[in-house]
């Protein structure tokens, strides 16, 4: 079992403080969407502030690997394992998407 470190989405919600239209948090991979453009998920705001919902950073102590999700990964522990992405390089709060 791993465990992950990072920083819990709700301080990153609470620092980032987002407009009172933004209803979801898009986050976005370097890697190739099935369609060739970025892949990217979409999850409810209010999931980003559950306390198993995290920005990781580090597995068992140790940086991600590229394996991983290095540089950032998200784990949400409340959803899906195919909602976690991995290499994130942007994060946007949107209203719809």
């Amino acid at each position: 079992m791993a465990k992950w470190g990072g920083v819990p989405m709700r301080e990153i919600v609470d620092l980032v403080k987002p407009l009172p239209e933004a209803r979801y948090v898009a986050f976005y991979s370097f890697a190739e969407g099935s369609d060739g453009g970025t892949y990217y998920d979409v999850h409810k705001l209010e999931g980003m502030r559950h306390e198993l919902s995290l920005l990781a950073y580090d597995m068992n102590g140790e940086p991600l690997t590229i394996l991983h999700g290095a540089p950032l990964r998200l784990r949400n522990e409340i959803e899906l394992g195919f909602k976690m992405v991995k290499w994130i390089r942007a994060i946007e709060f949107v209203a719809d998407f």
